[in-house]
């Protein structure tokens, strides 16, 4: 199966021991090498070699599952662990799919990083930075829909962000109660996300109302696939979520699979592809695509956008009413009702960034991290599965989300991918409090519906 086993060879040519920052790796808080490390410590019998930094993007050598372990679902949980930590730095991942190491073929790879958002590293989304054949970018993520916003320079009479929101759903406000209750995920921080390109709004619309069953179940909803619909054939699953529910493409990429392994002499293989394209071919009929249109959303966000936590700069280098507030909240929840550390620290700005538990060029994510780890984000019991994992994370998050807040700060700001490269300002937003969004237009294939006053108090109680 395509999870059993994973590999990939670098051509780029990066020395592999310079993996981070020589001054924060020597403090030992790189937060790439830190990640990686303790993906590498999470599974010990994998073979991983991953190469590179937050910065310049990281390069995935490989991923090689013992064959004992095969068949477990542990390629795909490794991989999963590999995209969160990229996304959380906002880092592109490259590759190279290579069946040196026993992969039954180039093409069963690839279909299966395309998977996780990979693509062929060509045409449009070519990345002349890297030689590798597959990309991924950092996923622009939302709390259970896409989203789009565009920065308008704010005045005494409007918001301090004109923005705008592609969903899959119909709803009249925005409730940070509703996170986690749909199809997307919160990869910068707990809160409402908004972005700055229209492009990506009308991407994350589409591809967020996307719903396919099989046999009148769900399979697809989303960005989720369920691959129990198919009985557990996790090959089934890999080849018809690789083309998103598209069964005659999946047919057609088996059909071609197949004919390039009977091409290379491999009947081996070439039988395996053969069961697999009969597997697929039984699913005619029974694969239904419901997707609907979704909707757009015009939005007034309150807070200005130099009264967010930079996600990217170190927390030393931010505005002093940046740097105050985090001290406030990291104050209120740690060192206030301490008569001893109240001694020590009777005001928050005594704080240092040591004594906060991180370092001068710790950045805003960093911090965020801190925060939400210390209130709870890692504190699952010992043997925790990935969803009670998961659970503790938004309970931290939230948590860490909730006291900036309360101390001054309403939300996260981080350059969208295309600013990151070309030095540009384009921002994306979490907004930490629902209260601080405004919908000032509803609208889908029909045209704009205002959305009036009375209904806009009403959503904010």
């Amino acid at each position: 199966p395509a999870v059993d086993f994973l590999s990939s060879t670098m051509m780029s040519g990066v020395d592999p021991t310079i993996a981070t920052d020589p001054l924060v790796a020597a403090a030992g808080r790189a937060v790439g090498g830190d990640r990686v490390a303790e993906i590498k410590a999470k599974y010990p019998n994998v073979q991983l070699d991953i190469y590179g930094d937050a910065k310049k993007g990281f390069e995935l050598g490989r991923i090689e599952i013992p064959e004992t372990e095969r068949s477990s679902g542990l390629g795909t949980a490794v991989m999963n662990d590999i995209i969160k930590m990229a996304d959380d730095q906002g880092a592109v991942i490259s590759l190279t799919p290579d069946k040196s190491f026993g992969g039954s073929s180039v093409s069963r790879l690839k279909k299966f990083y395309k998977k996780f958002g990979f693509v062929e590293n060509k045409g449009k989304s070519k990345d002349f930075s890297t030689r590798n054949t597959m990309i991924r970018q950092p996923a622009v993520t939302a709390v259970d829909d896409g989203f789009v916003a565009k920065v308008e320079p704010p005045t005494d009479n409007t918001p301090g962000i004109i923005a705008f929101h592609g969903s899959a759903a119909d709803f009249d406000g925005f409730k940070l109660e509703k996170i986690g209750t749909g199809e997307g995920a919160q990869a910068y921080g707990y809160g409402l996300y908004f972005a700055d390109k229209e492009d990506i709004a009308k991407y994350y619309r589409d591809f967020l109302s996307k719903s396919i069953d099989v046999d009148g179940k769900p399979f697809i909803r989303g960005s989720n696939i369920f691959d129990e619909v198919l009985g557990g054939d996790q090959d089934l699953a890999d080849n018809l979520g690789a083309t998103q529910g598209d069964l005659e493409q999946a047919i057609k990429e088996a059909k071609e699979t197949r004919q390039e392994m009977l091409d290379f002499g491999n009947e081996e293989a070439a039988d395996i592809y053969a069961d697999e394209l009969y597997k697929l071919e039984q699913l005619r009929g029974r694969v239904t695509d419901n997707s609907t249109k979704g909707h757009m959303y015009k939005v007034g966000l309150v807070p200005k956008p130099d009264e967010m936590l930079d996600y990217y700069k170190p927390l030393s280098e931010q505005p002093d009413n940046i740097q105050a507030a985090y001290k406030k909240a990291y104050h209120n929840k740690f060192i206030k009702g301490d008569a001893d550390l109240e001694v020590l620290f009777a005001n928050p700005n005594d704080l240092t960034m040591q004594d906060m538990g991180i370092f001068d060029k710790s950045t805003g994510a960093q911090a965020y991290r801190e925060l939400a780890d210390k209130l709870g984000s890692i504190d699952w019991p010992v043997g925790a599965d990935a969803k009670t994992r998961q659970e503790f994370r938004t309970k931290g998050e939230a948590a860490a989300s909730k006291a900036l807040f309360e101390a001054g700060i309403p939300g996260i700001k981080f350059l969208d991918n295309s600013a990151r490269k070309t030095s540009g300002t384009s921002s994306n937003y979490v907004i930490f409090d629902d209260r601080m969004v405004k919908i000032l237009e509803k609208y889908g294939i029909v045209g704009p519906v205002a959305i009036s006053a009375m209904a806009l108090s009403e959503d904010e109680t």
